[in-house]
């Protein structure tokens, strides 16, 4: 029937943006470019994994119209953000970090368009190959920074009242930033787009939180602070303003947005799991040789699906 071939088809498109963008289970081509000169890794990183966000939202009335498509790339997307996340985490290595934080990147692109929410996906494919691209071309300082860092002697431990108050703002900052910005600058509000405010102010809030337990002086609190009410203003304006000119004209069901649970979930372990254990060991060995496997096994199941 026509929905059948619809839906085959759109399921199609998926696989072909999860292929391009390194998702789960053809996610090994990505970190078998690391060989290659850095700009050219940056160039690969920053915009040749772009192709998948930018084939969903192109094609979003075919992709879009099928509810089987929208959950398998919610699916592999939230999967691949906590996997590439976790690896990232464990990676030796600054390039192999960075590779792995795309690969995270592109899943949360690929998952938000499964939200449905094709203008934010857009949006973080922008800023994504802004800051990634830089961050390549500056993986240098980051070896000479890591091995300065190594030589330091620890940080004292925190006390049990300092962390409390610091998680308590690095949970309530980014939350009342979002919301308030959110509110003032764009109304309108979704299902789907509350829920994706809500999964990155958890993000935020992660990214708070580590600093201020490393060092909760009234600096740091000011300048995180600020930092996060700006960076929440931009966040909510620009968003609405690719909503505007990059939103299709017809409704897109995509997945419930209920589902991002199971992402900010494995995402707040990891964390966890980061805070109490840098190497996340033993999960962390287990992981990095999993990844390395991946990449050798990827080009064969790569050349399965192209032939």
């Amino acid at each position: 029937s026509d929905g059948v071939a619809l839906a085959t088809v759109a399921c199609l498109l998926v696989v072909a943006a999860i292929a391009r963008s390194a998702q789960l289970p053809l996610q090994g081509w990505l970190p078998a470019t690391l060989a290659a000169p850095t700009p050219v890794s940056a160039l690969l990183h920053a915009g040749v994994v772009n192709a998948g966000g930018v084939l969903l939202v192109r094609l979003s009335p075919v992709f879009g119209a099928s509810t089987a498509a929208t959950h398998l790339a919610f699916a592999a997307g939230a999967a691949t953000a906590v996997y590439g996340t976790a690896l990232m985490l464990v990676k030796p290595d600054i390039k192999g970090a960075l590779a792995h934080s795309t690969m995270g990147q592109m899943g949360f692109m690929i998952m938000t368009c499964g939200l449905g929410l094709f203008a934010a996906a857009i949006f973080h494919l922008v800023a994504h190959s802004l800051f990634k691209s830089a961050l390549f071309l500056g993986a240098g300082m980051g070896v000479r920074q890591r091995a300065v860092d190594r030589d330091l002697p620890a940080a004292p431990s925190p006390s049990r009242w300092t962390m409390v108050l610091a998680v308590g703002l690095a949970v309530i900052v980014p939350l009342l930033a979002l919301v308030g910005a959110k509110l003032v600058f764009s109304p309108t509000v979704t299902a789907s787009s509350l829920g994706l405010l809500a999964f990155v102010a958890m993000t935020a809030s992660v990214a708070l939180g580590s600093a201020f337990t490393t060092n909760f002086a009234i600096r740091t609190i000011a300048t995180g602070v600020a930092a996060t009410v700006v960076l929440a203003v931009g966040y909510v304006t620009f968003l609405d303003a690719f909503a505007e000119i990059l939103e299709p004209p017809i409704a897109i069901s995509g997945a419930p947005a209920w589902l991002l649970v199971l992402p900010a979930a494995g995402l707040l372990m990891l964390s966890v799991l980061a805070r109490n254990s840098r190497n996340l060991s033993p999960l962390g060995d287990a992981i990095y040789a999993r990844s390395v496997a991946s990449v050798h096994r990827t080009p064969s199941l790569m050349k399965g699906v192209l032939s």
